[in-house]
């Protein structure tokens, strides 16, 4: 069914209609009708294929978001990867110089370096005040010695000899702190030199740390 439309327009647009629709061989209102038409549908035509357009600028931008996401989250995974192996290779390290130092030969201990120390101040004929509790501490060092790798067999022997001197004088508090019988005299029982060949060209045993 045809709606009637009625439209006021210029003098001047009626004659180029006029014009235009004898030229065509239609009628004038066939001709405005097709005109207004064409425009209709072209500005259908044009809305179509701008959402058309935007849809496909919206699905390009999104997999484009889609791939930088992937690609950053590679980037991290890769990153923590990296930074996981870095961590657990410096762990294998600490974890074999932590097991290093926890089976490290008694030579490079506190306790036989004062061992050693006592030993060598008992050659100057001083007098050393120690408790009971420091000359049992000695004896344990000694037995410790034992097992050491590092010392020979032979000075071992002349531990044996200040062992066997702080137990003759565990509880006699005159003895503890006068000069026991190992240091004594010009050649004393403990082979001094044996000992001092030992830390000076041995170099005590020493282990090598890189820093």
């Amino acid at each position: 069914m045809k709606s009637k439309i009625t439209i006021r327009i210029s003098d001047i647009l009626r004659d180029q209609l006029n014009e235009k629709a004898q030229v065509e061989g239609v009628s004038t209102s066939e001709l405005t009708r097709s005109i207004l038409e064409e425009h209709c549908n072209s500005t259908e035509r044009f809305e179509s294929e701008n959402f058309i357009e935007n849809e496909q600028e919206i699905q390009e931008e999104s997999e484009v978001f889609i791939e930088n996401e992937q690609e950053i989250q590679v980037e991290s995974e890769n990153f923590f990867e990296k930074e996981y192996y870095a961590l657990l290779d410096q762990f294998e390290c600490l974890y074999e110089e932590n097991e290093e130092f926890e089976s490290s030969d008694i030579v490079r201990s506190v306790e036989f370096l004062q061992l050693v120390c006592w030993i060598y101040y008992q050659r100057s004929g001083f007098k050393i005040l120690l408790s009971d509790e420091k000359y049992k501490k000695f004896q344990n060092t000694i037995i410790k010695i034992h097992s050491s790798k590092i010392l020979g067999g032979e000075l071992k022997n002349e531990f044996n000899k200040v062992f066997a001197d702080l137990v003759g004088v565990e509880g006699n508090f005159f003895h503890q702190n006068s000069q026991l019988n190992f240091s004594k005299g010009i050649l004393p029982k403990f082979n001094y030199s044996l000992l001092n060949n030992f830390i000076f060209k041995k170099n005590c045993g020493i282990i090598k740390v890189n820093i």
